[in-house]
């Protein structure tokens, strides 16, 4: 999508969350977190429109409207992929999330080293998976075969969840990635 047809999609979903708003209606958006947590630099220009919207037209529009916003700022910056949606991708990076904290029993420091290399790989692995182009070097696998039996668990989860959900597979290079990076997480 063209950028300038990008920033009048916002004008028209800004307009549209202002009736939302008039009306009472409460969208809730599911995606916040992975919104916030991927999409950080975004979510924080976001947050500085919506302040400036609520201010400027007097209305308090939600949080959730800044994660809205944060969609089409990264949407615009990646026009140049065809497939690209970044709500899409923050889903898919939340239910990652989700999996990797459940599965570890613990919160993750959102502030730490660890957490944002693991976010900037999810991004990126997500990125490869909506384009069909996973890593596929079989060396990293094999060097770390049967060395994090908890982690690898976790990102065994991960891969039957994204067959369950997309029918779709991921190669044995991804999945040893995803095992390192969720290694470090549990051990920061």
């Amino acid at each position: 999508m063209p950028k300038m047809l990008q920033i009048f999609t916002l004008a028209d979903h800004i307009n549209f969350a202002i009736e939302r708003l008039q009306k009472k209606l409460v969208i809730t958006n599911r995606s916040l977190w992975g919104i916030k947590s991927c999409y950080s630099k975004e979510f924080a220009v976001a947050e500085k429109c919506l302040a400036c919207l609520n201010e400027t037209l007097k209305v308090n529009l939600p949080e959730e409207e800044a994660a809205n916003i944060a969609f089409h700022i990264a949407n615009a910056e990646e026009a140049h992929g065809q497939d690209y949606d970044s709500a899409r991708n923050a889903k898919l990076m939340g239910e990652i999330g989700n999996i990797v904290c459940y599965s570890l029993h613990k919160k993750l420091d959102k502030e730490s080293l660890h957490y944002n290399r693991f976010i900037t790989h999810i991004r990126f692995f997500v990125e490869r998976f909506f384009t069909n182009q996973m890593l596929t070097d079989d060396i990293l696998p094999e060097s770390i075969a049967g060395k994090y039996k908890t982690e690898e668990a976790v990102a065994e989860k991960i891969r039957q969840h994204l067959l369950n959900r997309y029918e779709k597979e991921i190669s044995e290079e991804e999945k040893a990635y995803l095992v390192i990076h969720i290694s470090r997480l549990a051990r920061s």
